[in-house]
């Protein structure tokens, strides 16, 4: 509820703030479902990213809301592979 807290806290300012230390340092992976009512703050995301040059994975997956169940089948493969990838060494 504490305005100047959460604005310290978003992450497109967190990712502006700290791009050096993040970019091809922090392995991102951003999967959101269309129906999702963060949807626009994961695009906005998204496009700052790529805005900064900061490598990641963005998903959108049809039809699915914030429930993890929506998100589940359609992508934890790839996040396991992912998670594989970047975090298995």
């Amino acid at each position: 509820s504490d305005p100047k807290r959460f604005a310290e806290n978003d992450p497109l300012m967190l990712a502006e703030r700290n791009a050096e230390r993040i970019r091809n340092h922090v392995a991102i992976s951003i999967v959101i479902g269309t129906k999702d009512e963060f949807l626009p703050r994961n695009r906005a995301l998204h496009e700052k990213l790529q805005q900064l040059k900061i490598q990641h994975g963005y998903e959108e997956i049809r039809g699915a809301g914030h429930k993890k169940d929506d998100l589940y089948e359609p992508a934890a493969l790839r996040g396991f592979e992912f998670s594989a990838k970047h975090f298995g060494k």
